[in-house]
């Protein structure tokens, strides 16, 4: 199956300040240099229906801005806080959560088990966490931040909040609150969906 890197937002359906901005944005990819995805003018005409209009195909959206802020995130972190993206993921959540076994990370972060227990044990070399076993529950650990780990927490929030701010630069508070609303939903389709529903082949044409 041919790609086509192919991201043209419909201007029919767009008016006003949004349109605006979505007509900027595609000037901006289309003059965009390494870093960008260059616009293939579809000049009015049906998409092949051989091809993926990457810029209507939202698992590419997703995974394209994932990576994207997953490296600038990663280097940031690294860089001014000492920690690596999994270690922020993990503190977030337990500045959120006490008393917590490591399958809540997963169950909200949605990481491998191997992933949360190497960061685990790298933060409770840091001293940013500790761990202890669960009352009755002989091979349950509960993770907790340390104050080290608390003040990190502290910390690293601005980080995060500014994030969200340039992340969402353009957009009203209404849009902002539409994004985040739909974007929920899309977190809890795919939670609750199992890798056979998403890819069940009655979803697939011929």
């Amino acid at each position: 199956m041919a790609l086509a890197a192919s991201f043209q937002p419909s201007m029919v359906e767009l008016s006003g300040p949004v349109a605006t901005r979505a007509k900027g944005a595609v000037r901006d990819l289309d003059s965009a240099g390494d870093g960008g995805i260059r616009a293939k003018r579809m000049n009015g005409k049906s998409m092949n229906l051989n091809e993926i209009d990457l810029g209507r195909y939202a698992p590419y959206l997703f995974r394209s801005i994932a990576n994207r802020l997953g490296q600038l995130d990663s280097s940031f972190l690294s860089e001014h806080f000492g920690i690596g993206l999994n270690e922020w993921s993990c503190l977030t959540l337990l500045g959120l959560e006490s008393d917590i076994p490591a399958t809540r990370i997963c169950e909200v972060g949605g990481f491998d088990k191997a992933v949360v227990s190497r960061s685990i044990n790298s933060m409770e070399a840091k001293g940013l966490v500790v761990t202890a076993l669960a009352p009755n529950r002989k091979r349950l650990r509960l993770i907790n931040l340390t104050p080290a780990g608390r003040q990190l927490y502290r910390d690293t929030r601005a980080y995060a909040q500014q994030r969200q701010l340039r992340l969402l630069a353009g957009l009203s508070a209404a849009e902002s609150a539409d994004l985040l609303h739909m974007l929920n939903i899309v977190h809890a389709n795919i939670h609750d969906a199992s890798i056979s529903e998403l890819a069940s082949g009655d979803t697939f044409g011929e």
